[in-house]
């Protein structure tokens, strides 16, 4: 997925299709976990809003229907799933 545009000081998306991150591994200068798609003020937060990105545990990017969602639905999709790995591999 993508984001094309950014954020503007009232956190509306230009645009955001199928754009994914995994649940609390990004912080900011103030070490404040930042969602999705995150604030322009260190220390703060902007939860998900739907339609624009979609948090995910590792366990579930790490999963077959991640690597199916990736591809959307294509059984010929450039991702994999590989049993044991952190999360879908692009196909050699």
């Amino acid at each position: 997925g993508s984001v094309i545009g950014g954020n503007d000081n009232n956190n509306d998306v230009y645009y955001s299709q199928n754009t994914y991150y995994l649940i609390g591994c990004a912080k900011d200068g103030d070490e404040t976990v930042q969602n999705g798609i995150g604030n322009s003020e260190e220390g703060n937060t902007t939860a998900d809003t739907e339609n624009k990105t979609t948090g995910k545990t590792a366990e579930k990017i790490a999963s077959q229907d991640f690597a199916d969602i990736l591809n959307n639905g294509n059984d010929d999709g450039p991702w994999e799933y590989i049993e044991g790995n952190d999360f879908p591999t692009l196909k050699a």
